[in-house]
């Protein structure tokens, strides 16, 4: 869990730094780009961690490096200065993913249900909804922020609501983990 803690973290040097930027009136796009890489190598080393399969802890170690590589392309070509939607939303597939492999090997042993007090659980539940729920948002938000802004606004709340959620299942993970809920 404490891979939890270090995207705890991460995520709110990047949330400080990026409001910071904005509320300067700078463009924050590039600290996006930033913690899309971090959330990726976090999110990766837990997955490899709470995937038992070795051939499936190979393949998420793997998946990394195309990961990056694609994340820099995208900001290079695309550029920095822009809404990374491509990436979010090879981000959001790979997350996908990733729970869905942790769920089908968690059901593959039926003996440990109930998952409720298993904070390993919470983390990927948390992740698994709010990257399925933002996949949309992240495919289409260069289309909508071109369009109207009152949209784009509309759609980036319902963001901080997932982002919410997420933060919710984590704080739950990691009471859990501390005896706290137990």
């Amino acid at each position: 869990m404490r891979w939890v803690y270090y995207y705890c973290w991460v995520s709110l040097f990047f949330e400080v730094f990026n409001k910071s930027l904005a509320l300067l009136f700078q463009n924050n796009m590039p600290g996006f780009h930033l913690s899309s890489v971090a959330d990726i190598i976090v999110f990766s080393i837990l997955f490899r961690i709470l995937i038992q399969a070795p051939s499936k802890r190979v393949w998420i170690g793997l998946n990394v490096f195309p990961f990056l590589v694609y994340a820099v392309v995208d900001a290079l070509y695309f550029g920095i200065f822009r809404i990374n939607s491509f990436t979010k939303v090879f981000m959001a597939l790979v997350m996908i993913t990733y729970s869905a492999l942790y769920f089908r090997e968690q059901m593959q042993c039926f003996s440990s249900l109930p998952k409720m007090k298993d904070s390993s659980f919470w983390v990927v539940c948390g992740i698994f909804f709010y990257y399925s729920s933002n996949l949309f948002l992240f495919a289409f938000s260069g289309v909508i922020q071109a369009s109207t802004t009152l949209v784009m606004s509309d759609f980036w709340h319902l963001h901080s609501v997932n982002l919410f959620i997420l933060y919710t299942c984590l704080t739950i993970a990691l009471r859990l983990e501390s005896g706290w809920l137990n």
